[in-house]
């Protein structure tokens, strides 16, 4: 253990300056793990709290560097105990036909559809009820949960076997076969889930746009979310209280954040005049009224900072593993809102 939380603070001073990259630091701390074998879950778990207890104290200083680069070493520490322990969670589309005589209430599929400008959609849904009236040509009713502002807005809808795809959840872990044993009732991922939330959420700090040190902070500290959602799988309840429910709050509240803080288009009406000859002793005349596009771009910063919390949280970080499938871990829309507000503001 000692080994261990050592090399979040002390990886960075075994190179020469030159070569103390994040890259050089992460290859260092996996290998310190590799080294030290199979370890067993309990002391895996010790070792995510350790992490997580050097977190919360170096990261209540942001504007020292040394404390950044110490944070920014856990969170690379932190995600490679959670794939030791968990492995990633990968979904998998099978594209086959459904059979329709297969399919019972309550199964999940990945339901196509096309949008109103004509981009495809897949979208996680749930049987809700099998109709036999035009037996043996069955269709189904099923509920598409979409998670918005915290709660479940589930639409329900009718559709044929031919409209769904088969989904399979898996983990993958090239450290060890300790992840193959994770399910979803195990007790050490709840437990290292819902501490990383109850740690992380107070460290996150409302920086000002100037305030760069801050910003670097808040964007290591989102990485934890997508380690939550992309090592631990969210496994659990969905409802106000739960993991789920808290690190989808904080994920809107940065998109939220970047959405009011876009740099907005201002109109300007420039009145547009013509000369008149020399002998005219009267002015101008205005002949035309053009309108002049320009980008109020006082919130930048913390449109950028918001957008670099929102990316990290989703799989999109910079310091560890991405992950591709955290929106459809979260059950989040992927071409949702930051893109619509893009699109309102300068479409």
């Amino acid at each position: 253990l000692l080994l261990l939380t050592a090399s979040i603070s002390s990886a960075e001073n075994m190179f020469d300056e030159n070569d103390a990259s994040p890259d050089n630091t992460t290859s260092i701390m996996r290998s310190l793990l590799q080294s030290l074998g199979d370890l067993n879950r309990p002391f895996l778990e010790l070792c995510c709290n350790e992490v997580l207890t050097t977190m919360k104290h170096y990261a209540a200083v942001p504007k020292q560097n040394q404390n950044l680069r110490i944070v920014q070493n856990a969170v690379r520490l932190l995600d490679m105990l959670t794939e030791h322990l968990f492995g990633a969670v990968e979904f998998n589309m099978n594209s086959k036909s459904v059979n329709p005589m297969e399919v019972k209430e309550g199964d999940e599929y990945c339901y196509q559809s096309t949008s109103e400008d004509g981009r495809k959609r897949r979208t996680r849904v749930v049987v809700v009820k099998i109709h036999r009236d035009d037996y043996p040509n069955l269709y189904f009713t099923i509920r598409e949960i979409t998670t918005t502002a915290g709660a479940s807005q589930q639409q329900e809808r009718q559709t044929v076997a031919n409209r769904l795809e088969r989904i399979s959840m898996s983990r993958d872990n090239e450290f060890n076969s300790n992840s193959k044993k994770s399910t979803p009732q195990d007790p050490h991922l709840h437990r290292i889930e819902s501490r990383i939330v109850q740690t992380i959420q107070p460290l996150m700090i409302t920086a000002d746009e100037n305030d760069d040190d801050a910003m670097v902070m808040n964007a290591a500290l989102a990485e934890c979310y997508s380690i939550v959602i992309g090592r631990c799988g969210l496994t659990g309840g969905a409802g106000i209280g739960s993991v789920r429910y808290d690190v989808f709050q904080t994920i809107s509240s940065f998109e939220k954040h970047c959405i009011a803080s876009f740099p907005r288009p201002v109109i300007a009406e420039i009145v547009a005049t013509e000369s008149v000859s020399e002998e005219n002793d009267e002015p101008d005349a205005p002949t035309a009224t053009q309108q002049v596009a320009t980008l109020d771009a006082s919130n930048v910063g913390t449109c950028t900072a918001s957008l670099r919390c929102f990316n990290a949280a989703m799989g999109r970080g910079i310091l560890i593993e991405q992950s591709k499938f955290n929106f459809d871990i979260l059950r989040a829309e992927s071409d949702a809102t930051i893109m619509d507000a893009i699109g309102k503001l300068y479409g």
